[in-house]
């Protein structure tokens, strides 16, 4: 190539998981433990920060997630999530912030049927 170097695509740092487990101990996980992941990248964590979903998880389940942080969320903290989701999506205007959220909700959703949780990682 011309003496120029291309930039290497790499997969997006934030991540939300599906769990199959209702074994929500962050650091004993396993990868058999994760059902689906959900990336996006650092422009969409900043849309649904200042949205306020970071500051309303602290508030409603004690998330102890921002930038660089994980957590999970068990059943009881996925139902006030879907609560919160839903009506959020009500109003939410920004496609892209709508899209993660209904993604949230699908999770939420599955995880209190089968009484496991989600895995949030925003690195």
């Amino acid at each position: 190539m011309n003496g120029m170097t291309k930039n290497k695509t790499t997969i997006d740092d934030y991540r939300i998981t599906l769990l199959s487990t209702n074994n929500i101990d962050l650091y004993a996980l396993r990868d058999n433990d994760r059902k689906e992941d959900y990336y996006f990248n650092e422009r969409i964590f900043t849309k649904i920060e200042q949205d306020g979903f970071i500051d309303d998880m602290f508030k409603l389940c004690g998330a102890l997630f921002g930038r660089g942080d994980c957590d999970v969320f068990d059943a009881k903290q996925c139902k006030v999530l879907k609560t919160w989701l839903e009506e959020r999506i009500k109003i939410t205007a920004d496609q892209e912030t709508k899209k993660v959220y209904e993604k949230m909700l699908e999770f939420a959703n599955f995880a209190l049927k089968h009484n496991t949780g989600i895995e949030f990682s925003f690195k």
